[in-house]
């Protein structure tokens, strides 16, 4: 089976992470997928940003979830990474996935939302079936409550679970919440690991692995797909 390449919140290596260009140049590079992140604004819609706060990627000292769409859509996210960039816009996860069909699925990282956590999953699922893209998504999460959540709501959805520790007790929580796929950091893979997973049925996704002799050897291990900042690590892959 062909490994699928995962561009990391888009292309994000040589465009501004989860912006139109990231997943433009994700698909102009023969990604199968895009990781990108979600979460909610303060009116509640669902958007397309890695932080908590806007800072790094706006030079603005405020919250995601204290503006609404609106304000949000004003502000400028792609001058930091580059000049070229001036006037890259916060997306929807509805306009991602209106640029993804027929050309990428998505790895949809909920983030963590506290108190609204029940909502945000909800809302990407009631989405998902509006779209009818449900069946080119993973949805993921590094919190077990968010999948269950998830699953509890769905019991189809393609879940998994991201972890970046050996202690985390990965295949007993695939095993209850019924995930499709593991996400684990690369670091902590080993052949061995790979083999355990697949053999309960589970696909291994590992992450962000940014070198090509890396890749190389992950994709010898047997891994279904490889999150990257940069596309071209794949370059000789066929």
């Amino acid at each position: 089976m062909k490994m699928i390449k995962i561009g990391h919140r888009g292309a994000s290596g040589i465009a501004p992470e989860n912006t139109r260009s990231a997943f433009l140049k994700a698909i102009e590079l023969g990604m199968d997928m895009v990781e990108l992140d979600v979460q909610l604004s303060k009116d509640e819609e669902l958007i397309v940003f890695h932080d908590k706060d806007l800072k790094r990627m706006a030079g603005v000292k405020r919250t995601v979830n204290s503006m609404d769409l609106l304000d949000l859509k004003a502000l400028d996210i792609g001058s930091s990474f580059g000049d070229e960039f001036k006037g890259e816009r916060i997306m929807t996860l509805k306009e991602v996935i209106e640029l993804a069909k027929e050309k990428l699925s998505l790895n949809i990282e909920i983030k963590e939302m506290g108190r609204k956590r029940k909502l945000v999953v909800k809302k990407v699922i009631d989405l998902l079936e509006e779209e009818d893209f449900k069946s080119e998504v993973i949805i993921s999460s590094f919190n077990k409550k968010l999948l269950n959540m998830a699953r509890s709501m769905d019991k189809d959805i393609s879940l998994a679970l991201i972890f970046s520790s050996s202690r985390v007790k990965a295949l007993k929580i695939s095993q209850e919440l019924k995930l499709q796929a593991v996400h684990p950091h690369h670091s902590i893979l080993t052949e061995g690991k790979v083999k355990g997973y697949k053999g309960l049925g589970l696909m291994v996704n590992t992450w962000t692995v940014n070198d090509k002799e890396k890749a190389d050897e992950l994709c010898g291990w047997g891994v279904d797909g490889i999150m990257t900042d940069f596309p071209k690590i794949f370059k000789n892959e066929e």
